[in-house]
């Protein structure tokens, strides 16, 4: 007995059961990974994601500006959505991922029917630019390089006729989110504007370019590899209401050395968030208006109801109150009784003699 109360040695007791396998860490947590899978075409064959208009592209916006946008965004999705049908057919030389080649990031690539995206460089090949006849240029640049100036920007957009705008992204505190509405605006207004010159000029049939140049945007970049792609990435989210995934899986599909980094995932995760927000407010807003036209006219409805007497009207008659009332509706010949009131003629024949 005295051997089992023994007590252990201290150095024993000390000892801990367990020990921590790394240090602590008294930082906020990191976010979670967004992966992006990337498809094995030996494995699986592509599946591309077909394009569909989003309910928010033609927001505040009236009715002939969101007419002459969804015309462009329509033959967007209908050249689409045919290579993707292709594509889905087992046509896998229409994929640029399967063919694609390192020169290939010097050049500017199609995402959408309307919208490019490219490295910076490729402003210098001014036959490109006129043969592929863009509208516009966007250049996302870093906020440190903002006010640096970019002569050959200002060179091809003089020669070639072109609209051009500037973003500059803060890269240490994810700006990429917040100048995404300010592009997806800037395209929108952009090709309103051209397509209304486009009328214009076919109107007045002179033969300009402006009656056959179409909108096109080309979104370029230092490396046209980090800050043009997630741009983009950003305008398919907003105007075709793809997921983030999708966006990414569409973007790297036409230019296949993009690089998503994880603050933009992240910036673009957010943005997908904004984007969610706005569209469950947009329905309740629609659904509250349809609520609110309904009442309307059910309180009209019922207007006309208390300001017109009708026929049940006069027939709902308390049997107890006028006897002389025939259930059978015998006050429709004139000779009956009408809510306890004597039959009147309006007109007496006065041509015939008084007996």
């Amino acid at each position: 007995m005295a051997g089992e109360n023994k007590q252990q040695p201290p150095s024993l007791a000390a000892t801990p059961a367990f020990v921590r396998s790394e240090p602590y860490s008294y930082q906020r947590p990191s976010r979670p990974h967004i992966n992006v899978p990337t498809t094995c075409f030996e494995t699986r064959p592509h599946q591309p994601t077909s394009l569909d208009l989003s309910p928010l592209v033609t927001a505040n916006m009236n009715s002939s500006d969101a007419a002459l946008l969804c015309r462009v965004i329509q033959v967007a999705i209908a050249s689409h959505n045919k290579i993707a049908g292709k594509q889905r057919q087992g046509n896998r030389h229409l994929l640029l991922s399967d063919s694609w080649m390192y020169r290939l990031r010097y050049k500017a690539q199609c995402v959408v029917d309307h919208v490019w995206i490219g490295p910076l460089s490729v402003l210098r090949d001014v036959d490109f630019l006129k043969s592929e006849a863009f509208t516009m240029v966007l250049v996302a640049r870093d906020v440190r390089l903002a006010n640096t100036r970019l002569r050959t920007l200002q060179e091809a957009c003089w020669a070639l006729d072109m609209a051009s705008q500037c973003f500059a992204v803060d890269y240490m505190d994810r700006g990429l989110v917040r100048e995404l509405p300010a592009m997806v605006d800037a395209i929108k207004t952009h090709i309103v504007a051209v397509e209304r010159r486009r009328q214009a000029g076919a109107m007045q049939d002179t033969g300009h370019d402006e009656a056959v140049r179409r909108p096109k945007v080309l979104i370029v970049c230092d490396s046209g590899n980090e800050l043009s792609p997630g741009m983009a990435a950003g305008y398919l989210m907003a105007v075709f209401g793809q997921t983030l995934k999708q966006a990414l899986e569409t973007v790297v599909t036409a230019r296949y050395s993009c690089v998503f980094d994880e603050g933009t995932k992240q910036s673009l995760a957010t943005w997908e968030q904004i984007l969610q927000a706005r569209r469950a407010v947009a329905v309740d807003a629609a659904g509250s208006q349809a609520r609110q036209q309904q009442q309307q006219q059910q309180q009209q409805q019922q207007q006309q109801d208390r300001n017109k007497r009708r026929f049940c009207d006069m027939m709902d008659v308390d049997e107890s109150v006028h006897e002389d009332v025939k259930p059978n509706g015998a006050c429709l010949d004139g000779s009956g009784h009408r809510n306890g009131r004597a039959s009147f003629a309006p007109f007496l024949d006065v041509s015939l003699p008084e007996s």
